[in-house]
């Protein structure tokens, strides 16, 4: 019953990504970040046959999907954040070391996060069930890639 409700869930999302590619715009960085995941999640109900483990797994990519969106989001904060004390000749050093450090410390906070998921998704499957999925998960981190400047919405 889990998996049936799953699989349609995933069929689901796949058509409303599909008409997200049809309208021939490229995706924005979180459409793409969104499309990977679900690609991840997709691989994972194939691949995984334990229905306990499948489902905690896709419950863990989700929550890996959100830090990640999450990350992405701070760093379109900081990169307008930045830009915004750059054109201020004025601007104290200490206003930018501050900046910074707060995205220093939110990149580290995120890192562990995506670490933690990661080993979390390797507990819950077989060597050869993971060696499926990886690279899914690896094509869902290049989500997390420098954002195009023109979707920050700052201009080159």
């Amino acid at each position: 019953m889990i998996q049936q409700k799953l699989i349609i869930i995933c069929m689901l999302a796949s058509v409303l990504m599909m008409s997200a590619c049809s309208t021939g715009q490229p995706l924005t960085s979180q459409q793409a970040l969104e499309q990977n995941f679900q690609v991840l999640r997709d691989a994972a109900t194939k691949t995984v046959t334990d229905k306990e483990r499948l489902t905690v797994l896709l419950k863990v990519s989700r929550t890996l999907e959100k830090t990640v969106s999450e990350y992405n989001h701070s760093y379109v904060e900081f990169a307008k954040a930045l830009q915004t004390l750059n054109r201020n000749y004025d601007t104290p050093r200490a206003q930018q070391e501050s900046l910074l450090s707060e995205f220093r410390s939110t990149r580290e906070l995120t890192m562990k996060k995506v670490i933690n998921s990661h080993f979390e998704m390797i507990a819950l499957t077989t060597k050869a069930e993971w060696k499926k999925i990886v690279k899914y998960e690896t094509r869902a981190f290049e989500t997390m890639r420098e954002i195009p400047l023109d979707q920050l919405g700052i201009g080159s």
